[in-house]
């Protein structure tokens, strides 16, 4: 598909460990805590992380997600 589209798709998903709240809780996610991010925000247009609390007690908030670019 990208071929197709001419395009470059790269998933990155390791992350260092963020003070204070998990990723897993929730915690807002940076680019600078992408491991190895120089080259990624070199050679990236858009970089997307989303972010959704995994361990909220209310399973409606477990479902909540949000993007940053």
């Amino acid at each position: 598909m990208t071929k197709e589209l001419g395009v470059h798709l790269q998933v990155t998903h390791h992350f260092t460990r963020p003070e204070g709240t998990a990723h897993e809780e929730g915690a807002q996610t940076s680019l600078n805590q992408v491991r190895r991010s120089g080259g990624i925000a070199n050679f990236a247009t858009y970089v997307i992380g989303h972010e959704r609390n995994q361990q909220a007690e209310d399973p409606d908030q477990s479902l909540i997600m949000r993007l940053r670019l």
